[in-house]
């Protein structure tokens, strides 16, 4: 019988390999009837969903659930449309995990949990973030982003952790040595670690704002 080498997938992350590798741990602790929380509107290049040791290759109108790690390879991009609408982009080698997604149970308060373990991402908000009692927000690994009827862009360019308000009026980015508040597009802030607070909002020049924009730009057909 031919080996099969390919276990996990060479194109993951760093960080997706990592968390391959702790689903596959958990597998047979974990029994309950995946969320749905949205579907694939586009890919470019190799993307993956892991959940419960079942690793599934995405492709247009796939569905993606709640606790969901998904990650894309090199030179790759995911476009998700979520169940309120909400628009996630992911950049290359990025890997994302849908924490939490409640949306129009009566009586629950609306809430998108993410975590971006990797990578860069776009978020263009939804009917969550858009409600008057909503809580969008995208952990990482040294800041949490709040999103409220925004577009907000969050990765590392230049080594440096950066998130951007590229439209809307508000968007926050807090850890536990501060929080800014991103109220003027095309402004961001910088964390440059654990431990450090973001930084004073300042604007982007051109190129900045077009290396961040580029990293989640989808080839032309």
């Amino acid at each position: 019988m031919e080996r099969n080498n390919s276990f996990p997938p060479k194109f993951l992350p760093v960080a997706a390999t990592f968390a391959l590798l702790m689903a596959l741990f958990m597998a047979p602790f974990a029994a309950a009837q995946p969320i749905p929380a949205g579907v694939v509107d586009r890919i470019q290049g190799q993307a993956l969903a892991v959940q419960n040791a079942n690793v599934r290759p995405l492709t247009p109108g796939a569905e993606v659930f709640v606790g969901d790690i998904l990650s894309t390879g090199e030179g790759s991009r995911l476009e998700i449309r979520m169940r309120d609408e909400a628009i996630f982009t992911l950049a290359e080698q990025s890997s994302f995990v849908i924490v939490d997604y409640t949306f129009g149970g009566a009586g629950t308060r609306p809430k998108a949990t993410i975590r971006l373990m990797e990578g860069a991402f776009l978020a263009v908000s939804g009917a969550i973030a858009m409600a008057d009692n909503g809580d969008m927000t995208v952990q990482t690994p040294v800041a949490t982003i709040g999103i409220r009827g925004t577009t907000v862009w969050g990765g590392t360019l230049d080594d440096q952790f950066r998130v951007v308000l590229l439209d809307g009026n508000l968007a926050t980015v807090s850890n536990a040595d501060g929080t800014v508040e991103l109220n003027q597009i095309d402004a961001g802030t910088i964390v440059t670690g654990p431990g450090q607070s973001p930084t004073i909002p300042a604007p982007w020049g051109r190129a900045l704002l077009s290396a961040a924009r580029a990293t989640v730009a989808f080839d032309s057909p």
